[in-house]
This record gives structure tokens, sequence and C-alpha cells, in this order.
């Protein structure tokens, strides 16, 4: 009886420390590179539990086949077994974990007497990148088939409250090596042409200064930094030492670059002036973005805790984003086809890049490359054509615009030369007609002494008088040059002695003196404005005012002459002068008139545009022409 106890009770303990039946990967037939998943056994348990309960679990054959690398949602720890056999010599292998996101994850080798020893240190995202045992943006551990012969590989993997691919693969060596300096030199090629789109768009920021280049820049930097977080190149290159930093990242820089393409989206499509009614909606996202960025930081340990309740409400506003975009490049489809037909393209690109990477990641299929990053590559290259056709555009305005403005300003140029030519051929008239008239007749009363001398030298003197106000109206003399209500003043004086108008000059606040050239173009404006008068107003008075109006300087010239319709077309050439003339000096000139009511015309020059606008004291309030 006693011999039956004992034998089964050497039963009983052979059986519980026996594992169960499974298929031993052979390392013999592995070419290259094989998949771990069809040799792979799962097991999940709570985050804290021991390694003890997965023995436990694994000797008595609780481990189920993991049929998949896509594992979905997940808020366990989970542990992958692989048996391993060898019936040759040694030989060097690789065990990747080909997910370059997990928090924790532990590598171990179970013997026959169940006795378990670490490979490496425990690593993941939560750990600084150097403990890793190899240098690569996924999870590497070099084996010797020696070493791990007839034993099992156990694999201990954590990334609670969120969706879990386990791509596990064994490598040999060499095999290893150079696959991985093919895919870093894709993503360096790949990256590279990122960064010259980069380079593009600060170049065109800086050339053209509109601020939808300086959004598709930040757009775009924001975008490979987030590749480059995704595919574990971040953690590797930028910030090894900062272990869990890559779980805030993800999230964070996913909002900030959905935030810098709602920006890009608002600034391309035209929407303030296209779509106004879209404004207020775009300005709260903004605005939600950039208080999210500013809080992130400050409240980074309060999000990863309650990742569960806040992840799901900012993929809602980054969907609400995406459709808010999307909507207003439809709605604006009709008002610039190519624009908003590059951006759908563009869109589309990345759309279904997403689309595909969330499907893969959730378990739903395994995607045969990185379709997010060549979707995001596509995105920015048809950006990039949609942004250099709009350059077009705008070179292509700015020419017709220069074009315009030189030929308007060859007809102004025209209009002041032919201006000039009947100026002089007035005076020329006048000295001809007039004085050269009169001279003669001088000359022929001092021929045949018919005149006494002293209405001779009253003769000479009124010549004089006459030539001297037409060399003042051609140029004013030196000693006044400055002071424009002064030499108005002495103008209207000298017309209203020859013509009979009385002419009233006031100033307000006005500066005593301004520079020559802005005198000049006032003074010739102010003088065809009396010329005007005298020759077709029919005026009995007129009145000349000068004003300093905060920012700007103001002219009135105010007849009670007889008016003119302004409804038709106006060629005179002494009106197109004043245009000018007020035009150069960087103002604004206006004239209004009725039949019946006189003629008012206004000069105004802004401080800004007015040369040698000063603070100097202002001259007399109220001067009258002929009063002083």
């Amino acid at each position: 009886m006693k011999i039956i106890w004992s034998s089964c009770c050497f039963i009983i303990f052979i059986g519980g420390y026996a594992q169960p039946e499974t298929q031993s990967l052979p390392l013999d037939t592995i070419r290259q590179k094989e998949s771990l998943t069809q040799w792979a056994y799962q097991f999940a348990t709570t985050p804290d539990a021991p390694i003890e309960t997965v023995l436990t679990a694994w000797r008595a054959g609780a481990f189920q086949h993991m049929r998949s690398s896509n594992l979905g949602y997940n808020d366990q720890a989970l542990w992958f077994a692989i048996p391993i056999s060898l019936k040759n010599a040694s030989r060097e292998f690789f065990l990747e974990v080909a997910n370059p996101h997990l928090d924790k994850i532990s590598a171990f080798l179970i013997d026959s007497t169940q006795h378990v020893s670490p490979i490496g240190n425990p690593t993941g995202d939560n750990l600084p990148f150097d403990s890793r045992s190899y240098i690569n943006r996924h999870f590497v551990w070099p084996l010797n088939s020696a070493d791990i012969s007839g034993k099992s590989l156990l694999i201990r993997v954590e990334k609670l409250n969120s969706s879990l691919q386990v791509p596990l693969w064994m490598w040999e060596q060499n095999a290893f090596r150079q696959a991985n300096t093919r895919t870093t030199l894709l993503y360096g090629i790949g990256f590279g042409m990122m960064l010259l789109v980069v380079i593009y768009s600060l170049l065109a920021w800086i050339l053209i200064r509109n601020w939808l280049y300086a959004a598709y820049f930040f757009l775009i930097c924001c975008s490979i930094f987030l590749l480059a977080i995704n595919e574990g190149f971040a953690f590797q290159f930028i910030y090894p030492a900062w272990g869990g930093l890559n779980s805030i990242l993800r999230v964070t820089m996913g909002a900030v670059t959905n935030g810098a393409f709602v920006l890009f989206s608002f600034l391309f499509l035209n929407v303030r002036t296209r779509l106004p009614g879209l404004n207020q909606l775009f300005f709260s996202l903004l605005a939600f973005y950039a208080v999210a960025l500013i809080a992130t930081p400050l409240t980074a340990g309060f999000l990863v805790r309650h990742s569960s309740m806040f992840l799901p409400f900012i993929l809602t506003v980054i969907l609400f984003g995406n459709l808010l975009c999307v909507y207003a490049a439809m709605r604006t489809y009709k008002k610039q086809q190519v624009l908003s037909g590059l951006y759908l393209t563009a869109y589309s690109a990345v759309l279904v890049a997403t689309l595909t990477t969330e499907l893969d990641d959730y378990g739903v299929w395994t995607q045969p490359f990185n379709f997010l990053f060549v979707g995001v590559l596509i995105e920015m290259l048809v950006f990039s054509i949609a942004l250099t056709y709009l350059m077009r555009n705008v070179y292509i305005e700015r020419n017709q615009l220069w074009l315009s403005i030189s030929r308007h300003q060859k007809e102004i140029m025209q209009s002041y030369i032919k201006g000039i030519e009947l100026e002089r051929q007035r005076v020329s008239r006048d000295l001809h007609d007039d004085i050269g008239s009169r001279l003669g007749n001088l000359r022929r009363m001092v021929e045949t002494g018919s005149q006494p001398d002293e209405r001779i030298i009253e003769q000479i003197e009124i010549l004089s008088k006459d030539v001297r106000t037409i060399s003042h109206r051609l140029s004013p003399p030196e000693r006044i040059a400055k002071n424009l209500v002064g030499m108005v003043e002495a103008l209207a004086q000298e017309i209203q002695q020859t013509s009979g108008i009385h002419f009233s000059v006031q100033a307000f606040d006005f500066p005593e003196e301004l520079d020559p050239i802005l005198v000049s173009d006032l003074y010739h404006i102010i003088q065809e404005a009396i010329q005007n008068i005298v020759r077709h107003a029919q005026a009995s008075t007129a009145d000349i005012q000068f004003f300093r109006h905060e920012n700007e300087l103001v002219l009135t010239v105010d007849d009670n002459g007889r008016g003119f319709s302004t409804g038709g077309k106006s060629d005179g050439i002494g009106l197109r002068n004043m245009q000018v003339r007020a035009a150069n000096a960087g103002g604004m000139f206006e004239m209004t008139s009725e039949p019946g009511k006189g003629t008012h015309i206004l000069i105004s020059i802004p401080q800004n545009a007015n040369r040698g606008f000063s603070d100097t004291p202002p001259v007399a309030d109220d001067v009258v022409a002929g009063e002083n």
C-alpha cells in the first residue's frame, strides 16, 4: 500500500511540472527570418502578477496558441512562450519584437528544470533607451542557438489601455543587419525628402512673407516629428534618456499636428474670405489646441493615469477638425477648383494611410509596409505642388499689377509733360501777346516822343510788375519757399488786385515750414485752382484754408462761382496736373461742384506721406489777403 501511494505521489509530482505538449521552433529551418506567431503561446495576467504564477500556468498548459500579432485593445500584461529546438551546430540569431511602442518588455529563458534566467535587462518606452540589449528602434535581443536550444523563450509585454501589436521575429544575424540597414536607408531617404520640403516652405515664407507658408512650415515640422515618434527614431536619437516621454508625446504631437493642419487648411482654403460663417468654428478649434498644448506639460501625469478617459475625447476633437477641413474644401471647390482639388487629394492620401494603420493596430489586417509614412510623404508633395501653383498665380498677379502700374505711371508722366508744355505755351502767349506788344508800344512812345517821361516811367513800372508776377507764378521767391501759407497769400493778393475777386486765406494750426518739394507740389495745385477760378468760375469771392487735422494736413479751396456738372468725364490738363501733384505728395485730391453752387477742392496729406511734417508753432489763425 505504501508503495502504491508513493508511486501516485511521484506521478502527480511529475505531471505537475511537466510542460504541455507543444510544438517547438526548429532553429535549423530558419533561413533569414521566421515569424514566431505560429510557434508562440500567450497568457494574460494582471500587471503585478509574479513570474511564478506564469510558470505555474505554463506547466499546467494554460497558455493558448498565439493566432495573430495584432491583439487589439488591451489592459493586461501578456506573456509569450516559444519552445526552441536545434539539432545542428551553433548559429547566431536575433529575437525581434517589431513594435517601438511597448511600455515595458522583458525576455527570459526557461530550461527543462523550470529555472528562469533573464535575457538582458527589462526595457521599454518607460525606461531610458540604453536599457535595451541591442541599439535599435525595435526591441531586439542577440541569441546563440547553443544557449537556447531545448529551452523556451518567455517574453513579458505590457502596454495598458491601448491597442497592442506584438510582431515576433527570429532572424539570422546577417539577414537582420542587412534588412535593418536597408530599412534605415529607406527611412533616411523619406525623411530627407521631407526636410527638402521644410527648406522649400521656409524659403517661400522668407521670400513671399505670406503666413500660409509659415503655417505649412509648422505643419511639416510637426508631421516629421510625429512620424519620428511613431517609428521610434525620436526616442532613439532625440530624447534617449527620457523614458516615459514617448507615450505622452504620441498623443500630444498628434493633437498639435492636427491643430497645425487645421490652421494650414484655414489659410490655404481662404476660409476667412470664402466661408466667413466657419470662422468662429476654426478659431474655437485652434484655441482649444493652443490651450491643450500649454496645459499638457502641467498635467502630463494626470493625463497618463486617466488616458482611457481623455484619449477618446482628443480623438473626437481630431476627427471633428478633419471633418471641418474637408467640409470647407468641398464648399470652396466651385470657387477654386484646382486648389481645393489638390487639397482633397492630399487629404485622401493621409486618410487612407491613417485608416489602414488603425486597422493594423487593432488587428483587423496586417499592412505590408508603413502606409502612414508613405501617405504623409504623398500629402507633403501634393501640398508643395499646390503651394507652387499658388505662388505662380501670385507671381502672375504681381506682374500684371506692375504692368498696370507702369502703364498708369506712363500715362501720368505723359499728362504731366503735356501740362508742362501747355504751361510753357501759355507763358509764351502771355509774353508775346501782352508783354511783347506793350514793349513794342513803349518803344514807339520813346522813339516818337509822343508821351511825357512820367508816362513812359509809369508804363515801365507796370511792365516790370507784370513780368515779376509771371515769374512768381513759375517759381516762388526763395525767401518764402518753405512757407506755403505765405506764398499763397502773396499770390492771392496779386490776383485779387488784377481780377477783382476777393480771396480769403486762413490757416488753423498749420506748420510754418514744410519740405520744399511738398510746398512746390501744393503751391502749384492751389495756383492752378486760382487760375481756374479767375478764368472760368465768374466768382466774386474765394476761400483758401489750411488745417492740421489729427495726423494729416488738409487744404481746401472754395468759390461762389457758377460751378459745373462733374458727372461727365473731364479731360482737362489742369485737373489732371492737380491730381498728379497730389499723388506725388502722397495725398488725395477731391473736387466737387454743382451748377450755380460753386466749386469745392479738398487736398489731404497723411502724416506718414508728408515730408517735413513737424510740430512747429502755427501761423496766425485768421489772415485775410489785403488786410495785413
